[in-house]
């Protein structure tokens, strides 16, 4: 039976039919893999939530709808997808754009049995959260004076966001001292890529790419030339706990490295079809400018990408590449969304993303040339906040691009 079939069947109340209609015909068109019983299993699902777990309120279309849409996923078995309601895409949508209105910081969120906190590690340049005086490694304590944990971590990134012109205030936990300032909120471009030259190794530039957005193709270009031009020989690349992003901004980045007509990326598609990207853009560095790559677990996608690509472009002779670190986290497929009607939308799995050269590594990860782990003793603090000295990881990929240490 359809989605529709079973919902009838079940007298579950049928709101918003299309939508659920929509979703499942758009899977059945591009889905990667064979289809399971998705009725059957989305009504199993969605019982058990419901009458059983009573996790929402069966008369409240909008969250029998997100349930429904959920269970769908579940059932589908698309262990990449996930559906967004208005509120979720909009964030999603401003995310990825790198522009959003708020105060302009970057935070870690952890919850565990021992502890539950938000850290800000870091704080844009010309920010509103600069201009009040909010630091590097701050703990949000309270937000309008609702505390923390009291938000789920979406709820404070909402609260903290907001009208262009409005004002938030935030409590902040400082050696301590808890301090309370108001910020003006305004639109901020996200800051995906930082660098500076390395202070214990001054020819050594270090950048770091947080996530691949719109904004990070323009920011990564004038990062690299401005270390160029402060004289780094030689340059680390930091993708650890990137989570991916848009491929085109990934695409511009190795376009930008290698020169033209170079292969950046190859897919093939649910149906068999292949296809690929080529570097086009005119530009490349030197092939014997030395680079490290720093990975680990939490890699991912696009970050992966962008790694085993500049692996291969190493073992292809195009450029000079270590990488360095820990396996990365093993996301080979690409996903594209599809909108749904009511301002919604879900993503899909719709082909294998390989490297330009060598195999795809969907559940294995991409494997560093050298492996190097970080101390015990910082592994619960974030790698934003690591001291130079105890990122021994950075400190092991400039002893590779100094010469100080053999490669096996």
């Amino acid at each position: 039976p359809s989605v529709r079939e079973w919902l009838s069947a079940w007298e579950f109340p049928a709101y918003e039919e299309s939508v659920l209609g929509y979703m499942e015909a758009a899977y059945s068109l591009y889905y990667v893999g064979e289809m399971p019983d998705v009725p059957t299993l989305s009504k199993e699902l969605a019982l058990l939530f419901c009458e059983y777990m009573e996790l929402i309120d069966p008369s409240d279309p909008s969250q029998v709808t997100d349930l429904i849409m959920e269970c769908f996923l579940v059932a589908v078995g698309d262990k990449y997808a996930y559906y967004m309601n208005a509120e979720a895409l909009e964030e999603y949508t401003s995310d990825l754009s790198g522009d959003f209105v708020g105060i302009g910081v970057h935070v870690v969120y952890r919850d565990d049995e021992d502890d539950a906190y938000c850290q800000i590690v870091d704080v844009f340049p010309d920010s509103p959260a600069e201009e009040v005086g909010i630091l590097r490694g701050d703990y949000i304590v309270a937000v309008n004076g609702k505390r923390f944990p009291e938000y789920t971590y979406l709820e404070l990134i909402d609260s903290v966001r907001g009208e262009e012109g409005s004002t938030v205030e935030l409590t902040v936990l400082r050696d301590g001292t808890e301090h309370t300032v108001t910020a003006v909120r305004r639109a901020v471009v996200e800051q995906t890529v930082t660098g500076r030259i390395l202070p214990y190794a001054p020819t050594v530039g270090y950048i770091r790419i947080v996530e691949f957005d719109r904004t990070t193709v323009a920011q990564f270009k004038a990062t690299y030339e401005r270390l160029i031009a402060a004289g780094a020989t030689s340059i680390v690349f930091d993708v650890r706990d990137n989570p991916g992003g848009l491929l085109d901004a990934i695409l511009g980045v190795l376009d930008y490295l290698v020169p033209d007509g170079v292969l950046l990326a190859r897919y093939e598609y649910y149906n068999g079809e292949s296809s690929s990207n080529a570097s086009e853009d005119g530009h490349h560095i030197p092939a014997d400018f030395p680079i490290a790559v720093l990975t680990n677990g939490a890699t991912v996608s696009a970050g992966e990408l962008f790694a085993s690509a500049l692996k291969d472009f190493g073992a292809e002779g195009y450029l000079d590449v270590t990488l360095v670190g820990e396996t990365t986290y093993g996301k080979g497929m690409m996903q594209s969304m599809i909108e749904l009607p009511g301002d919604r939308a879900t993503t899909i799995s719709i082909a294998y993303y390989n490297p330009p050269y060598s195999d795809n590594y969907e559940g294995i990860g991409v494997i560093p040339d050298v492996t190097a782990v970080l101390p015990e003793s910082v592994l619960d603090k974030s790698l934003y906040l690591l001291t130079d000295t105890e990122d021994t990881q950075c400190r092991t990929a400039v002893s590779i691009l100094l010469g100080e240490v053999s490669l096996p």
